[in-house]
């Protein structure tokens, strides 16, 4: 199954993109920093977009996940991650991506103040309510997708990393945490 996946890679290092597979480097920046993994799996397996903050001085963290259901088998399958906007200073961090799944758009902005500790993000210009979980799940439909927040924090899954593996993990992780989410990556 591995070897099915399709990656896409954006991020945002105080005004750069990464190019490298492996992320930005492993090491605790010195300066803020938001990446953002997007992997999308063939027809008849789930996608994963994993967003990825490392905070000054700290290892990086997953703020939040968005699990995709898998695309309709004999749907012509196509995938985009649109240029991500991004802005920082040396506390604050905000990022915008688009990404569009089958004709479908979504929009993620998610912002950071690390001397306050607060944080936002919205999903199509929805604003989240953190209270309410940092797991997600996401169903493209004609109308746009749409999502349910599950009451899980994906803090679980230690370190995120840059790559395939880490994605697998988030998804096969939270599927045991959550039988509403098993269900929902398996299709059903």
């Amino acid at each position: 199954m591995k070897d099915a996946v399709l990656l896409k890679i954006a991020g945002f290092v105080a005004g750069s993109v990464c190019l490298l597979n492996g992320g930005c480097g492993s090491s605790a920046p010195q300066i803020p920093r938001v990446n953002q993994v997007y992997v999308v799996y063939e027809v008849g397996h789930p996608g994963v977009i994993v967003g990825i903050v490392s905070r000054p001085g700290q290892a990086a963290e997953c703020p939040y996940l968005l699990l995709l259901k898998a695309p309709a088998a004999g749907v012509a399958h196509t995938q985009q991650v649109g240029p991500g906007e991004g802005s920082f200073s040396d506390r604050n961090v905000e990022e915008k991506q688009r990404v569009t799944l089958d004709g479908c758009r979504l929009d993620i902005h998610y912002k950071v103040d690390f001397g306050t500790g607060t944080e936002s993000l919205s999903l199509n210009d929805s604003s989240i309510d953190w209270s309410k979980g940092r797991v997600f799940l996401v169903e493209q439909t004609t109308g746009g997708p749409v999502y349910k927040q599950k009451n899980l924090s994906p803090s679980v899954l230690g370190t995120p990393t840059l790559d395939n593996d880490f994605a697998f993990k988030a998804a096969a992780e939270m599927s045991k945490q959550d039988a509403e989410i098993k269900q929902f990556l398996e299709g059903k």
